[in-house]
């Protein structure tokens, strides 16, 4: 398999944005991979607050929603905040179908989820 990177990882005001450089992620090996990068942001960067830009993504496996919904739980009980961005129609469907779609917080793209992340943390920090 190619070591390809198949995340961009950037930071913003202590987010980490993770942009996906493919634009399915189906296969069992490439979504382990991901799990992996993924779960070192939270495990060993520290990373509480993440927006995953799926704005590239067009196919999902279950597998990689299994994925996003324990990086979810992991940072809920870090009290951390995950939100996603960019979803494309299609993937929007699969969200709904598989009762997802009240799990995460959509954004229209990275910025507003940034800024809400951000918002949701201060306010938390200062009731």
């Amino acid at each position: 398999m190619a070591d390809e990177p198949k995340l961009t990882i950037t930071q913003q005001t202590g987010v980490a944005i993770v942009g996906f450089a493919e634009p399915n992620l189906l296969d069992a090996y490439h979504v382990n991979e991901t799990t992996k990068d993924l779960y070192r942001l939270i495990e060993q960067e520290g990373y509480r607050l993440i927006v995953l830009d799926i704005s590239t993504l067009k196919m999902l496996s279950s597998q990689a929603l299994g994925v996003f919904l324990n990086m979810r739980q992991k940072l809920d009980k870090l009290n951390g905040q995950m939100a996603i961005s960019g979803i494309d129609p299609d993937l929007s469907r699969v969200f709904k179908i598989t009762r997802l779609q009240n799990v995460f917080d959509f954004f229209d793209n990275t910025a507003a989820a940034v800024e809400s992340l951000l918002t949701k943390s201060e306010h938390e920090k200062n009731p």
